[in-house]
């Protein structure tokens, strides 16, 4: 009997020991992935035909993200927005409302042509498909693997809720500034050295007499620009460089601003209907007035491109 119930206990035991190894990774688990879901208000009521459904989202990521939304086969307003692709940004915490194209069309077994085959329950729903493209605002770098870990919860009329899980830090593009900086003091960002001092080089002395008829001549003086910049206050203005084939350059050009020092922002459209927003900084030096005082490039070919802010001052 002894032996009976001591082997009983740690039976008993090790099952209870098993179970517990099991059970906590499963709730440390849990606790790790919370999600907030409370409500996210500002949906309106679902339309009776086929129209653009304003809907709420809100970011409960711990991130600026940027979404891409594509209207597919969307046949509000005469399908003029079927294939759309736009983007919109939602800072950390932020709450929107975006209109998502909604359909309902009757089903009928053989659309006129042209019209695409609608191809959810009844002919009813929203058309619209959405994905995190960035988690840095309008500093984002493209996500690739990364983007899986950002999902959503809810329903259109109680609000979309955008959440990420494992979260993650932020991928931003290299500010141009600090890029530069960075490249002054070296890779391990140690100052620069104090330059070593020399003494003047001694000049040959000429082996022509400087009253000979047959005297070099004085070196030329450095070229002016042919078109020398103003130093009065900027003007920006871009365009797409029509050099570049694929469309992927763009060139700012300044008029006047010698010795000013500008932040601007570029919004950018492209050739697939994608926009974008680029902010970037530049140095205007003397010089050509003709010539560009920034260039950017891109991934994909651009189709409009305007300056809708900037700022320049002074150096």
């Amino acid at each position: 009997m002894i032996r009976t119930r001591t082997i009983g206990e740690a039976l008993t035991n090790f099952l209870g020991f098993l179970t517990l190894a099991v059970l906590a990774p499963l709730a440390h688990g849990q606790d790790d992935a919370h999600e907030n879901l409370a409500p996210c208000p500002g949906s309106t009521a679902e339309p009776t035909q086929s129209s653009a459904w304003p809907v709420a989202f809100c970011n409960r990521t711990s991130h600026d993200i940027v979404i891409e939304f594509h209207d597919n086969d969307c046949p509000a307003r005469n399908w003029d927005r079927r294939g759309d692709v736009y983007q919109r940004m939602l800072r950390r915490g932020e709450s929107k409302t975006l209109p998502l194209c909604y359909a309902n069309e009757p089903q009928t077994s053989k659309p006129a042509p042209g019209v695409p085959t609608l191809r959810i329950p009844g002919g009813k729903g929203v058309v619209t498909t959405w994905s995190v493209v960035g988690d840095c605002g309008d500093r984002s770098k493209p996500l690739n693997l990364d983007a899986r870990t950002f999902y959503d919860r809810g329903e259109y009329k109680s609000g979309i809720i955008l959440l990420q899980y494992p979260s993650g830090a932020s991928h931003c593009a290299a500010d141009a500034s600090s890029t530069n900086a960075g490249a002054a003091q070296g890779v391990t960002g140690a100052p620069a050295a104090a330059p070593v001092q020399t003494q003047p080089p001694v000049q040959p002395q000429s082996p022509v007499a400087t009253h000979s008829p047959i005297a070099a001549p004085p070196a030329a003086a450095p070229a002016a620009a042919a078109n020398p910049r103003s130093s009065e206050p900027p003007t920006l203005s871009a365009a797409v460089d029509a050099k570049d084939v694929v469309g992927r350059t763009v060139r700012v050009s300044a008029k006047g601003g010698a010795g000013y020092q500008c932040n601007f922002n570029l919004a950018l459209t492209f050739t697939d209907g994608g926009t974008w927003n680029d902010r970037a900084k530049t140095d205007i030096t003397a010089g050509d007035a003709d010539a560009p005082v920034a260039t950017r490039k891109y991934l994909k070919s651009v189709s409009k491109v305007e300056i809708t802010s900037s700022k320049c001052t002074p150096r």
